[in-house]
């Protein structure tokens, strides 16, 4: 089920080279986990690529199983998707309204945003 064929470079990401394995992918370690995510180069690119591919655990400094569960109910959960939507927003020369105008709110905006960063210029 998961759509591998939309990745980006993750490598400058501030998790390579994090030790435990279950850090990612175990609820236990969220918190910890979303720590790593803090102020990394690649966490737009990152949830992204977790939203896109349906994977599970942290992506982009966010729990995808809330995200995909419709669980955005709770205030930090919401504000945190919106700051990642406005940053994506950004990259594609865009104002948070115009972003969600375009594409929309949730997990199908972002998967439609993110056929149109595959577009932009590297």
């Amino acid at each position: 089920m998961s759509n591998t064929s939309f990745m980006y470079d993750l490598s400058a990401g501030n998790c390579v080279g994090v030790g435990h394995p279950d850090l990612f992918i175990e609820v236990e370690y969220e918190k910890e986990a979303r720590r790593v995510c803090e102020n990394c180069p690649v966490i737009d690119e990152c949830l992204i690529t977790g939203v896109v591919g349906r994977h599970e655990g942290v992506w982009g400094g966010m729990w995808l199983n809330r995200v995909f569960s419709h669980t955005l109910r709770a205030k930090r959960s919401r504000k945190a998707f919106r700051e990642r939507q406005s940053s994506i927003a950004a990259k594609l020369g865009m104002t948070l309204t115009q972003y969600l105008a375009a594409y929309g709110e949730g997990v199908k905006g972002l998967e439609r945003a993110a056929e149109a960063l595959k577009h932009l210029p590297a």
